[in-house]
């Protein structure tokens, strides 16, 4: 929504819309653009089946690709708290080695 949609191929110089993908006419008796933020043809639910069933296989890898970014953030976020347990754990038990305590009877904390 409000992103330009007019693309020109840079070798053809054809000039076309990413939401339709039919050439791009914003004037004239056969417009199909009312400005090059809106696609009629997009808008009105008249896209060819072949642009439908492409756009439904973008928003399947755009959905696909969300949940993998989550679950890497999710498995990096791990890693850290992982390591930072660690890093306590080791302060921990120097500590109390340090001041005579027993480690292993503390063994269950960690």
């Amino acid at each position: 929504k409000d992103r330009c949609l007019h693309m020109i191929c840079s070798e053809c110089k054809y000039h076309w819309c990413w939401a339709c993908r039919e050439e791009f006419r914003p004037g004239g008796a056969n417009k199909n653009h009312d400005s090059f933020y809106h696609c009629k043809l997009y808008e009105e639910g008249k896209l060819r089946s072949d642009v439908k069933e492409m756009n439904r296989k973008v928003e399947t890898v755009r959905k696909e690709a969300a949940t993998f970014k989550w679950a890497e953030h999710l498995r990096s976020c791990c890693d850290k708290d992982t390591k930072d347990l660690q890093t306590l754990q080791r302060s921990l038990e120097a500590e109390m080695l340090k001041n005579g305590g027993e480690v292993g009877k503390y063994k269950f904390l960690f």
